[in-house]
C-alpha cells in the first residue's frame, strides 16, 4: 500500500484526496510496465488515501458499473507492486496531452521510458530540472553545487501565490467556450499602406513572435496593416508552440470552418493575456507550456539507419544531439566515424540540435566530459599520444558542471530515455598512454576523479594520500571539488586576513584585503547554516573566524582532521569514507584553528589524518567532496 500522495508528472500537483466532493485532483490514469502486457494506461481511477485502483479498460471510469476495487486495478506510483512500475497523471491533465499530441496518437512507450529515466526530488515528485511552472521553490545556488538536488517543495495554498491557481482544475471547458463565443463578431480593418501585397505581410508575420511584428510595425510601414489583420491574430492561436496554442478550442474552430470565420481574433488574443485569466485558465496555460518537455519536438528518438545511401562527402569524425531538460542541456547521443568510414551510434538522435567535429592529424585516444548527476553535459576529444596531445573545441553545452579525464578508447555508452547518462572506456593492448597518463598515474585522482569546477592542473600537488578512502572517488559518481585560495604559485597568500568557518565545517570562507581574487578562491563548500533556528543545535549555528596575517608573511602550514566512519555508512556507497568531524588549522607563527567535535563514535571508527606542508612551501588549496 502507497503511503505517499504521488505527484502528478505533468502538472506537478498531487494525486490526492479532499473530503467532501470529488475534485479533479484524486482523479487519475496510471501509466505502468507490466512483464506480460508491456507499457499500459489505465481508465481514469479514484485516489483513496494510499491506495491506487483504475479500472484497466483506458476508456472505463471508476464510477462505471461493473468496477470495483479489486486487486486486479492495484498499483503503486514510482515503485514496483507485483510486477508493476507506474506513473499516476491527473485525469485532466492527461486530457491536454492527447489534445497537444492530436491528432497523433500519445506515444505511451515512449512517455514511459522518458518518465523512468527522470530522477526525483523525493520518492514522489519527478525531476524535469524546471519549477513546474512556479509551483516549486529553488534553493539559492550558491548553497549547493551543480551535481546536487535544489531544495523543491509545493508551496502551500496558504502561502497565496500561485497556488491559488494551480490547485484549480487545467481543464475549464465552459469558460474557454464562453471566451469564443463572446467573440462571434468580427472587426473589420482595411490596410492603407500598400508597399507590400498585404497578403506577403501576413504570412511573414505568421511566422514571427508577436513582440517581433509589433517591433517589426515600428521599422516597416509594410507591417502596420498587420495590427488590423485577423488572419493574423488567427494565426497566434493555430500551432503546437503557438502563443495561445493551450486554448486549442480555438484552434478547432479554425479547423472546423476551414478559415478565420467571423471571429475578433485581435480582441481574443488580449482577452487571454495572464491580467485577464481566471485561475482556471491560468493553471491551464501553466500545464500546457509543461506539456510542451514531452512533446515529440522536444524528445529525442533512436538513432535510425537512412532508407537511402548518403552522398559521399568528409564526414565528421564526432557528432552529437543534445537535449534541454528544463535549465540544462545534455549530450542525448553520439556518432562517431572511424578512418575506414565505420559509424558507431549511441544514444539518441535529436535532428534539430546536432553539431560536429572533424580531428586532423593524430589518433583519437580518448574523451574529456563534462557530466552532471543527470548525464553528460559536454565532450571533448583528446587525440595524440607520447608528448603531442591535442584537445579538440568542446563539443555540447557544459552548464556549470563537473569535468573529468577518467576515459580513454570509448566503446559503448548507457543511455536512459532521453539523454546518455554514461560511457564505458577501454584500450587497446600496447596503445601508448598520452602525456601525463602514466600507467599508475591513470588511476590517480587527478586523472579519475570527477572535479568540480575543473581538473586541477598538473602543478598541483593534491597529496592524495591525504585523503581518507581516495579510491572511492576513482569510480561512479563521487565528485571532489576545490578551492584554490592561494592561486598559482601562492599569489593571493599575501593578501589573505581571515578564514571563516560556517556550521559543522560545512562551509570555509576566505577573506582577502584586495577586491583581485577571484570568487572561486573565496569559499570551500557551499553547506549554509539552516536557518530554523528552534530546529538547530548550536554547532549548527556556530560561526569560527580565525584572522590570519597574510601580509605579514603568516600562511597555513599544516592540517589535521578527524574523520567518523559509522558502521551503517558502510554499506552505503556515498557515505563509506564518513563524514569530517574535526579540523585544525595551524600556521607558521604556531597559531592554530579548531572547530569541530572529538567525541568519539559509539558505532563506527575514526579516522585521523596530518599533513604538513614541507620547508619553503605553503598549503594553498583544499578539496573534498560533500556528504549526500
Amino acid at each position: 500500500m502507497s503511503q505517499w500522495a504521488s505527484h502528478c508528472p505533468i502538472c506537478g500537483w498531487r494525486v490526492d484526496s479532499e473530503a467532501g466532493s470529488v475534485p479533479w485532483i484524486n482523479q487519475f490514469h496510471g501509466l505502468y510496465s507490466s512483464p506480460e502486457k508491456g507499457i499500459v494506461l489505465t481508465g481514469v481511477g479514484l485516489y483513496s488515501p494510499g491506495l491506487f485502483i483504475a479500472p484497466p479498460d483506458p476508456s472505463a471510469r471508476w464510477g462505471d458499473p461493473g468496477h470495483g476495487n479489486s486487486r486486479q486495478g492495484y498499483f503503486d506510483a514510482m515503485t514496483e507492486v507485483d510486477g508493476k512500475r507506474a506513473f499516476v497523471f491527473h485525469d485532466a491533465c492527461w486530457s491536454l496531452v492527447e489534445q497537444a499530441y492530436h491528432p497523433a496518437a500519445v506515444p505511451r512507450e515512449r512517455l514511459f521510458e522518458v518518465l523512468n529515466s527522470l530522477p526525483a526530488f523525493a520518492r514522489d515528485s519527478i525531476n524535469w530540472e524546471h519549477d513546474y511552472g512556479g509551483l516549486g521553490l529553488f534553493a539559492d545556488e550558491k548553497d549547493y553545487f551543480p551535481w546536487e538536488y535544489p531544495y523543491f517543495a509545493d508551496r502551500g495554498i496558504e502561502m497565496g501565490g500561485t497556488t491559488t491557481y494551480t490547485a484549480s482544475t487545467p481543464l475549464p471547458s465552459p469558460p474557454s467556450r464562453n471566451l469564443l463565443l463572446s467573440t462571434a463578431g468580427s472587426s473589420s480593418g482595411q490596410d492603407p499602406f500598400n508597399l507590400l501585397p498585404e497578403e506577403l505581410c501576413c504570412t511573414i508575420a505568421a511566422y514571427l513572435p508577436t513582440p517581433d511584428v509589433l517591433n517589426a510595425r515600428c521599422a516597416s510601414r509594410s507591417f502596420w496593416g498587420v495590427f488590423d489583420s485577423q488572419q493574423f491574430w488567427a494565426s497566434r492561436f493555430k500551432g503546437k508552440i503557438s502563443a495561445r496554442s493551450w486554448l486549442y478550442e480555438a484552434a478547432q474552430d479554425l479547423e472546423s470552418t476551414g478559415g478565420i470565420g467571423r471571429r475578433d481574433w485581435r480582441w481574443l488574443y488580449h482577452r487571454t493575456i495572464d491580467a485577464r485569466l481566471g485561475q482556471a485558465a491560468r493553471n491551464r496555460k501553466r500545464v500546457w507550456g509543461l506539456i510542451r518537455h514531452v512533446l515529440p519536438s522536444e524528445l529525442p528518438f533512436p538513432w535510425q539507419s537512412p532508407s537511402l545511401p548518403e552522398e559521399e562527402s568528409p564526414r565528421p569524425l564526432l557528432a552529437i544531439s543534445t537535449v534541454r531538460l528544463g535549465r540544462s542541456v545534455y549530450i542525448a547521443g553520439l556518432s562517431l566515424t572511424t578512418t575506414s568510414g565505420e559509424v558507431l551510434r549511441l544514444g539518441y538522435r535529436s535532428a534539430s540540435s546536432e553539431s560536429s567535429l572533424q580531428l586532423q592529424g593524430a589518433a583519437l585516444t580518448g574523451f574529456n566530459l563534462a557530466v552532471n548527476l543527470g548525464g553528460i553535459h559536454d565532450t571533448q576529444c583528446v587525440s595524440g599520444s607520447g608528448t603531442i596531445r591535442q584537445l579538440s573545441p568542446w563539443l555540447g553545452c557544459p552548464d556549470d558542471a563537473l569535468r573529468t579525464e577518467r576515459l580513454s578508447v570509448m566503446t559503448i555508452g548507457r543511455t536512459m530515455g532521453l539523454r546518455m547518462l554514461s560511457v564505458a572506456a577501454v584500450r587497446q593492448r600496447g596503445l601508448q598512454m598520452p602525456a601525463g597518463h602514466s600507467g599508475k598515474d591513470n588511476h590517480s585522482l587527478r586523472h579519475s576523479a570527477i572535479w568540480y569546477p575543473d581538473v586541477p592542473p598538473p602543478t598541483l600537488n593534491l597529496n592524495q594520500d591525504f585523503l581518507v578512502a581516495p579510491e572511492a572517488h576513482t569510480s561512479g559518481f563521487k565528485p571532489l571539488f576545490w578551492s584554490w585560495f592561494g592561486g598559482p604559485g601562492g599569489i593571493y597568500l599575501a593578501s589573505l586576513v581571515k578564514v571563516r568557518i560556517t556550521g559543522e565545517i560545512g562551509r570555509i570562507d576566505f577573506f582577502f584585503d584586495t577586491p583581485e581574487v577571484p570568487a572561486g578562491c573565496q569559499s570551500f563548500g557551499r553547506i549554509e547554516p539552516w536557518e530554523d533556528k528552534d530546529n538547530n543545535s548550536d554547532d549548527d549555528l556556530k560561526v569560527v573566524e580565525f584572522p590570519i596575517d597574510g601580509p605579514g608573511g603568516e600562511v597555513i602550514d599544516s592540517v589535521e582532521i578527524r574523520q567518523e566512519v559509522r558502521r551503517e555508512d558502510l554499506v552505503e556507497w556515498w557515505n563509506s569514507e564518513g563524514y569530517l568531524t574535526w579540523l585544525e588549522i595551524h600556521t607558521n607563527r604556531g597559531r592554530t584553528l579548531k572547530v569541530g567535535s572529538k567525541s568519539k563514535a559509539r558505532n563506527g571508527s575514526v579516522v585521523k589524518k596530518r599533513i604538513a606542508a614541507t620547508p619553503g612551501t605553503a598549503i594553498t588549496g583544499f578539496y573534498g567532496s560533500h556528504a549526500w
